[in-house]
């Protein structure tokens, strides 16, 4: 059994008009099998961490069944619960692209 500490931090001074920015959310999941080796299929709720590492392509985000959600700029990181039903795809644009995972099981 393991323990994530995922936090998330935005701030800034200039975003908006009136108000400034100053948004922190923070969340302990309990995870067994920290990693989940690819081929794995399981039912629980698994979170993925990824990471483009590339100095100047993106990285595509589908499901499996290649429905696009969501592109990682150079550096851009993500972390989210996956769909278990829908699976996770990664595609660089024009070039192959270094990236950065982990996978975790949901204890």
């Amino acid at each position: 059994m393991a323990t994530l500490n995922a936090t998330l931090s935005l701030t800034s001074k200039d975003t908006t008009i009136k108000n400034k920015v100053a948004l922190v959310f923070s969340k302990q999941i309990s995870t067994t099998n920290p990693v989940i080796h690819s081929g794995t299929s399981v039912s629980a709720t698994v979170y993925v961490y990824v990471k483009n590492l590339d100095s100047s392509n993106y990285v595509a985000l589908d499901t499996g069944a290649g429905a696009g959600f969501g592109i990682l700029y150079p550096g851009d990181f993500a972390y989210y619960a996956v769909q278990t039903t829908k699976g996770l795809k990664l595609q660089a644009n024009t070039a192959t692209c270094l990236v950065e995972y982990g996978i975790f099981t949901k204890a």
